[in-house]
């Protein structure tokens, strides 16, 4: 298990790479901004298989529109 911190509330997983731990929390990296570490990752730009090192820090901005 890997620590970590998301949306600035610390937590363990045991998921492989970044995109796996966003998916298990119902966030689609092609459809957010993730700030890894305080690298930012346009929507679609993060790599599939980036992995995070432990006590990481990742924060998941999503795009909304509407009217």
């Amino acid at each position: 298990m890997k620590k970590l911190v998301y949306q600035g509330v610390a937590e363990e997983t045991a998921a492989d790479t970044v995109a796996d731990f966003l998916r298990t929390k119902g966030v689609d990296p092609a459809l957010a901004i993730i700030e890894l570490d305080g690298k930012i990752f346009a929507p679609g730009e993060l790599p599939s298989g980036i992995a995070f090192e432990d006590g990481a820090t990742l924060n998941v901005f999503r795009l909304v529109a509407g009217g």
